[in-house]
């Protein structure tokens, strides 16, 4: 299924804390990025963080969307970072553990849309960023 936003609530976060997830939930967004690479404690922190946030303030709680790399990114890069493995098997790993953490979904490239469906379930959304052919933004996409 493939939705899109023709206002979409999105809130970027790129602070790791647990507070920082909390406050943008009282906002009532939709969506709330933070970064995969921030790792399993800090995952699980910010969702509960942000579901605390959003019964708080008695609004929905948003879904957490992992950002998993850059999509420019190349093998050079992570090669320079030392991320010893490929950038789809990067992304793979990222978003299964993101998913593990019950982080409800990712932003990832057109590229990586196969990647990701491929490794975690249809529940686990997939936003790629930027606009289709019609200017809309973003689209969502489960399964």
């Amino acid at each position: 299924m493939t939705k899109r936003f023709s206002r979409p609530q999105i809130s970027r976060y790129s602070q790791h804390n647990g507070g920082a997830c909390r406050s943008a939930a009282r906002y009532g967004v939709d969506l709330l990025t933070i970064h995969a690479t921030a790792g399993k404690p800090a995952l699980e922190a910010a969702q509960a963080a942000a579901i605390a946030g959003a019964e708080a303030a008695g609004v929905q709680p948003p879904t957490l969307l992992a950002v998993t790399v850059l999509t420019s990114s190349q093998q050079q890069l992570n090669d320079e970072l030392h991320v010893p493995e490929a950038v789809p098997n990067y992304v793979q790993h990222l978003a299964r553990q993101a998913e593990a953490c019950g982080i409800g979904g990712c932003v990832c490239s057109p590229q990586e849309l196969i990647v990701v469906s491929t490794a975690c379930s249809d529940a686990f959304i997939r936003v790629t960023a930027g606009c289709d052919r019609l200017g809309r933004l973003p689209v969502i996409s489960n399964g």
